[in-house]
C-alpha cells in the first residue's frame, strides 16, 4: 500500500507535469504565432521593394533609342520613352518593345495627357506622327507640340501627368514627369566648367608671376 508520504510525492510530481505541459503547450503556441507575425511583417514589406528594385535595374539595362526616359509597362513586355526636347519644346512619346529597341505601332491617332486629378484635370493631345516603318493606319510616336505644356513641366518639379497608353487590347498607364534634376544638372555642369575654366585659369597665371625663377633669386 502507498504510504501518506508516496501519495504526496505522487500529487506533487503529477502537479508538476501538468505545470511544465502548460508551459511547453504556451512557449510553443506563442513561439508559433510569433514566427507567422513575422513571416507576414516580413514578407509584405519585401516583396514591394523587390519588384521596385526590379524595376529600377530593368530601366537601367536598357538605354533610350531616342534620349528619352524608358516607362516601363506592364510586366516589362513593352516600354514608352518620353523625349524633351529643349530647343523645339516639344514633348515625343515613343511605344517600344520589351527589351526598347523595336517600335510598337498601336491602333491610334492621337493619345492623351492628364495633368491633374479629376474635375480639375487638364488634357493635352499628343498627335500621331507615323514612323516609316509603322504600316498603315498604325503609329509608335506621337508628339505634343504645346510649348506651354513644356513650359509648365520644364518649370515645376511636382507637375506630373498619366498618358493611358492602348496597346493592343490593354492599355496602361504612362506616368509623365520631366527630369529636372537631370536637365538642371546638364546646364549646371556647362557653367561650373566654364568657371572652372576661368579659376583654372586665373591661378596658372598667379603661377607664372610667381614662378621658379623668382624663388631662384
Amino acid at each position: 500500500m502507498a504510504t501518506p508520504k508516496t501519495l504526496k510525492a505522487i500529487d506533487a510530481s503529477l502537479v508538476l507535469l501538468a505545470i511544465a505541459g502548460l508551459l511547453t503547450g504556451g512557449i510553443g503556441c506563442g513561439g508559433g504565432d510569433n514566427l507567422q507575425e513575422f513571416d507576414d511583417a516580413h514578407i509584405k514589406p519585401a516583396d514591394p521593394g523587390a519588384h521596385d528594385h526590379h524595376h529600377h535595374h530593368h530601366d537601367e539595362e536598357h538605354k533610350a533609342p531616342h534620349g528619352g526616359t524608358l516607362v516601363a509597362l506592364g510586366d516589362h513586355q513593352y516600354h514608352a520613352e518620353i523625349a524633351w526636347d529643349e530647343k523645339a519644346k516639344t514633348i515625343t512619346v515613343y511605344v517600344l518593345d520589351g527589351e526598347a529597341e523595336k517600335a510598337v505601332p498601336i491602333d491610334a491617332e492621337e493619345i492623351v495627357l492628364a495633368v491633374g486629378i479629376g474635375k480639375d484635370a487638364e488634357t493635352h493631345k499628343f498627335t500621331a506622327k507615323p514612323q516609316e516603318n509603322d504600316g498603315d493606319g498604325k503609329c509608335s510616336r506621337f508628339v505634343s507640340s504645346d510649348k506651354a505644356l513644356f513650359d509648365k513641366f520644364h518649370d515645376s518639379e511636382s507637375t506630373s501627368g498619366q498618358i493611358d497608353l492602348p496597346i493592343g487590347e490593354k492599355t496602361y498607364p504612362v506616368v509623365v514627369a520631366h527630369d529636372h534634376h537631370d536637365h538642371d544638372h546638364d546646364h549646371d555642369e556647362k557653367g561650373e566648367h566654364k568657371h572652372d575654366e576661368k579659376a583654372d585659369h586665373k591661378p596658372e597665371k598667379k603661377g607664372e608671376d610667381s614662378s621658379p625663377k623668382k624663388t631662384g633669386k
